[in-house]
C-alpha cells in the first residue's frame, strides 16, 4: 500500500490532479480526478491495482485507469442528461437478475450437496448399449501403435479401426457417456427439487393461483 501510495503521489504530480485544497483528505482517501460532482480516490482503484517493479509502468498503469474512470463517467453523466427518466428505470430488471442470481447459487449448493457423482463401469455400459445411434461416428478411425526404428523408417501396428458411419467403440466415448450421465442427473435432481417445493407449499397453502 505504501508503494501505491508513493506511485500516486508521483502520478498526481505529474499530471497536476491534486491540488492545494485536496490536502484536507488522509492518504487513501487522495483525490485522483473529477468528473462534474463524482470523485475519484486512491481507494477506489487500490483494489484493481498490481504494481510492478518498475515505477514508470506503474504510473502509466495509474494514468490509464484514471483515464478510463474520466471516460467512462463523462460518458454516463452525458447519458444521464440526455435519456429520458423511462429508459433509466432498471429496477425491474435489476430485481429479476438479483433474483436469478440467487436461486442460481441455491440450485447449485443443493447440487454440490446432494448430487451422485460416482458413475460406475456398468452405469456407462448401459446407456452406451442403449443409444448406440447417438454415437456413430463422424468420420473414420484407426488404433495403432508405431515405433522407430530409423530416423525415416517406422514400425505401425494397426489394432482396430472404424469407418464413418460405425458405432464408435465404447472407450473412446467412456468420457462423454460419464458427463452425459451426470449432466442427466443434475437435472432430474433439479427438476425434483423444483416439484418437492411446489409440493410441499401446496400443502401448506403458501401460495394461491387466480
Amino acid at each position: 500500500m505504501k508503494n501505491l501510495i508513493r506511485l500516486i503521489f508521483s502520478f498526481s504530480l505529474i499530471i497536476g490532479l491534486i491540488s492545494c485544497e485536496r490536502t484536507l483528505y488522509s492518504d487513501s482517501e487522495t483525490v485522483l480526478a473529477r468528473v462534474g460532482e463524482k470523485y475519484l480516490h486512491i481507494s477506489d482503484i487500490s483494489d484493481n491495482m498490481s504494481l510492478s517493479g518498475n515505477e514508470s509502468d506503474s504510473i502509466r498503469m495509474i494514468k490509464s485507469m484514471v483515464d478510463n474512470w474520466v471516460r467512462q463517467e463523462l460518458l454516463l453523466q452525458r447519458a444521464n442528461t440526455n435519456l429520458p427518466d423511462s429508459l433509466k428505470d432498471f429496477s425491474k430488471q435489476l430485481e429479476s437478475y438479483k433474483n436469478n442470481l440467487i436461486v442460481y447459487e441455491y440450485k447449485k449448493r443443493l447440487v454440490a450437496q446432494n448430487l451422485d457423482t460416482k458413475v460406475s463401469d456398468s452405469d456407462i455400459e448401459s446407456y452406451y448399449a442403449s443409444h448406440q445411434k447417438e454415437f456413430e461416428l463422424k468420420e473414420n478411425i484407426i488404433q495403432f501403435v508405431y515405433m522407430k526404428i530409423h530416423p525415416y523408417w517406422y514400425f505401425i501396428n494397426i489394432r482396430n479401426f472404424k469407418i464413418k458411419e460405425d458405432v464408435s467403440p465404447l472407450n473412446f466415448e467412456r468420457n462423454k457417456i460419464e458427463n452425459i450421465i451426470l449432466n442427466k442427473r443434475k437435472l432430474q435432481l433439479l427438476n425434483n427439487l423444483d416439484e418437492s417445493i411446489f409440493q410441499e407449499a401446496s400443502l401448506q397453502h403458501q401460495f394461491e393461483i387466480y
